[in-house]
Formats: C-alpha cells, sequence, structure tokens
C-alpha cells in the first residue's frame, strides 16, 4: 500500500506586513512552505532497530491521535497521556505513548489532527512492578518529554486493520499506539470491575475499552453486550491485552 499522509495539508505561512494603497492584501502575498513529514518514531522504536532505553527521541511533525481527559477508573489514575504517531502511514511501530509530558506553553491546548515536535527519552514500559507484561511486551513511550505545536492538520487517516492481524499479540504490537480501523466488531460480555472493556469477536486478549469517553451502558455509554458494529476506529493500547479504544461517539459506527 502506498503510504500516504495524515494531514490534509501544509502550513501556508509568510504573510506580507500590511495592505497598500491600491488594495493589494496580503492573500497576495502568501508563500507555501510545506512541512518536511518522515517516521521518526517508527524509526526509533521498530525493534529492528530499536533505541536503547533513555535515549533521547527527537520526533519532528508528528500527529496527535488522542488526548487522554476521561479518567476511565474514576480514581484520577487514568488521565493525562497523549498519543501521537508519525505522520506517513501505513507505517508499523510508528505510535507513542507519552507520559507525564510537558506542554510548551504549559498552557497549550492539544487536539487531535496537531502536529508536533516531541523531544524526550525513550523508556518503553515492561508493565508494573507488580506483573510485568508477558511474552517480553514493552510498550513504547516516552517519559516527561516537552510538546512543542508545529501546525495545525487533521485527525490521522485510520489503518485498516483485521482479527488476523492481532490474533498474535506480540506481531500485533506495531499498531499500539496508532489510530486503526476495525470492520464488523461484536463486542462481548464487559469485565466486571472498574474498567469498561469486552471481548471483540471472541478474542479474549483484544478488547473494546472506554479509555477516552464511556462506552459501557452501566458507565453512562451507549455500547451494550452482545452488539454487532459495523465499525469502531480507536487508538490502539494494550495494558494485558490488546484494546481499541474509540475517542468519541464518532469512532463507532453502528
Amino acid at each position: 500500500m502506498r503510504p500516504t499522509l495524515a494531514i490534509a495539508s501544509a502550513l501556508l505561512v509568510l504573510i506580507a506586513a500590511g495592505c497598500g494603497s491600491q488594495g493589494n492584501g496580503d492573500l497576495d502575498h502568501l508563500t507555501a512552505n510545506p512541512k518536511s513529514f518522515g517516521t521518526p518514531i517508527a524509526q526509533g522504536n521498530d525493534p529492528a532497530h530499536r533505541l536503547p532505553s533513555g535515549a533521547s527521541l527527537v520526533a519532528k511533525g508528528v500527529v496527535v491521535v488522542a488526548v487522554d481527559t476521561y479518567d476511565e477508573t474514576q480514581d484520577g489514575k487514568s488521565i493525562g497521556n497523549v498519543y501521537v504517531q508519525d505522520p506517513v502511514q501505513p507505517t508499523p511501530w510508528s505510535g507513542m505513548t507519552l507520559y507525564q509530558v510537558s506542554l510548551n506553553p504549559p498552557d497549550l491546548a492539544l487536539n487531535p489532527g496537531q502536529g508536533v515536535d516531541l523531544v524526550g527519552p525513550y523508556q518503553p514500559f515492561a508493565g508494573p512492578a507488580s506483573g510485568v507484561f508477558p511474552n517480553g511486551i514493552m510498550l513504547p513511550e516516552v517519559v516527561k518529554g516537552s510538546l512543542t505545536l508545529s501546525y495545525e492538520g487533521e485527525s490521522p487517516v485510520p489503518v485498516d486493520i483485521t482479527m488476523a492481524d492481532v490474533a498474535d499479540p506480540v506481531a500485533a504490537m506495531k499498531y499500539v499506539g496508532m489510530l486503526v480501523r476495525l470492520k464488523t466488531v461484536t463486542v462481548g460480555t464487559y469485565a466486571a470491575g472498574k474498567r469498561q472493556q469486552a471481548p471483540i469477536n471472541g478474542n479474549s486478549n483484544f478488547n473494546i475499552q472506554g479509555q477516552f469517553m464511556p462506552i459501557q451502558p452501566d458507565f453512562g455509554g451507549t455500547v451494550a453486550a452482545g452488539t454487532t458494529l459495523k465499525s469502531v476506529t480507536g487508538l490502539m493500547n494494550y495494558f494485558y491485552s490488546l484494546n481499541l479504544c474509540p475517542r468519541s461517539s464518532a469512532d463507532i459506527e453502528k
């Protein structure tokens, strides 16, 4: 598949100052300054040439996929992460979790689709001390990095996946942190506890999860167990299982 850009167009900059007496306005002096797009996250995160833990990852012009402002566990502990991916897609290993990221300026309001420049220590997360992830799985993360707004764009185009793509959780880690879409999603029985998650299409290692919004009716959501959805778009995440996390009701096609 030919790579595509996740943004609609480059910024237009260098607007000439002032308007002349003959009525010539600034629109006569716009100059295109296209951004140089690449795959800096994949270059540091791909196991074939992965950065050592603690090494600095510099990723310019990457795209915001999701911002976690919803406390899914209702205890103040499940909020605040930012998720970014390379703009050139489809590119395996191009997603990243940003933990305790600093924004520059501090009041920067992040939204999906914005282009940002990321600098920070690459520290893959192997799981809590109480129980590491199985099979040597590590969640791609930058810890206490810094984000600066680079350009205004659009939400990334999701990468279509199939159930075969997630059959092996280790192989499917290449999609984690990316925006993906799965068609024909049958929701199983929700797990007991405070996390809103249910298996997808009978696969107990692949769940739909309410990380960014309520999905389970008991929490105010609208996706009942036993429902078959036309498609679900969302962030692919991992926490002892692969999780497909819709960001808003627009990501769920009934």
